[in-house]
């Protein structure tokens, strides 16, 4: 047991020995570790400041049926909520057309002056686009009322964001609503030229059964009736806006504190370094003195 109780003496002045030359080189840990955090901010300092990122939310509901009723008296063709919010959906979430309003409306020089235009910022920057999630999705399906859909972005200012939110869901609105007037236009010239076939065969028919035809009576008004037809885009809106984006205040990331954290991190290990130093130092003079 005896030299058990010797071995821990001498553990105990070793660890004494050890406080006590810490102590004594506190001069050098202090300048060793002065040195390196001075380099260490400086560092910090020297990187390019990262913005903070910002988040910005369109809120939406489907087309009403009332919009959809109004929208079918203008159109040759039915359209029903479901198929016009999917157009609707396809339209907005394109990336192509999502490109289309960010160089329209030059978002560009007012994101970054700096850059020369092209096509990888312009990706990079949309490509946080997004829509309602899945459980969202799924609180519509379950809920006894209608779950407003959102597109949200993410980005350096949120003033830009949320701008290019609201101009690209207003934008998707007013072109779809052309799509349909042209895409009617076309089945509607398609349509008044089967009629005048239709014509042509019944008024034929009647010459060899010289009768009332009541099949040529409906053909003619559903002639006159699409040829009546007025499709006036501003007097509609497909969506129904529950809330227009808005430019958030708290940022989804602090960059601050991140660096300071870095920072912190960088000082404690310029202290330990110097530890480590001192204690090379002692382990080199300890060796020297040895062979001597």
């Amino acid at each position: 047991m005896r030299p058990k109780n010797i071995s821990y003496q001498d553990h105990e002045i070793d660890l004494k020995e050890l406080i006590n030359f810490l102590f004594e080189s506190k001069k050098f840990i202090i300048t060793i570790t002065s040195f390196l955090s001075i380099i260490a901010i400086l560092y910090t300092l020297s990187l390019p400041q990262i913005l903070p990122t910002y988040k910005s939310h369109i809120y939406f509901l489907k087309p009403s049926q009332e919009t959809v009723l109004e929208l079918n008296k203008m159109l040759v063709s039915k359209e029903t909520q479901q198929s016009v919010f999917y157009k609707f959906l396809t339209k907005a979430m394109s990336k192509k057309f999502q490109k289309k309003i960010f160089k329209e409306k030059n978002y560009f020089k007012n994101i970054n002056n700096s850059v020369t235009e092209n096509d990888y910022f312009i990706e990079a920057y949309i490509d946080s686009i997004k829509t309602l999630d899945d459980d969202n999705h799924e609180k519509s399906k379950l809920a006894a009322y209608e779950v407003p859909w959102t597109i949200s972005i993410t980005g350096g200012d949120p003033k830009i964001t949320s701008s290019f939110l609201n101009d690209l869901v207003v934008s998707a609105d007013k072109e779809l609503l052309k799509d349909l007037k042209d895409s009617s236009k076309i089945e509607a010239s398609s349509r008044i030229e089967e009629i005048a076939i239709e014509r042509s065969l019944i008024l034929k028919a009647n010459e060899i059964n010289n009768n009332f035809n009541r099949e040529l009576l409906e053909l003619n008004i559903e002639e006159a009736k699409i040829n009546f037809l007025e499709f006036n885009p501003d007097l509609l809106a497909l969506v129904h806006i529950d809330q227009l984006a808005l430019a958030p205040k708290v940022p989804m990331k602090e960059e601050s504190r991140k660096r300071s954290v870095i920072l912190t991190f960088q000082i404690f290990g310029s202290f330990m370094l110097s530890i480590f130093l001192v204690l090379i130092r002692n382990i080199y003079r300890f060796n020297k003195n040895e062979i001597d």
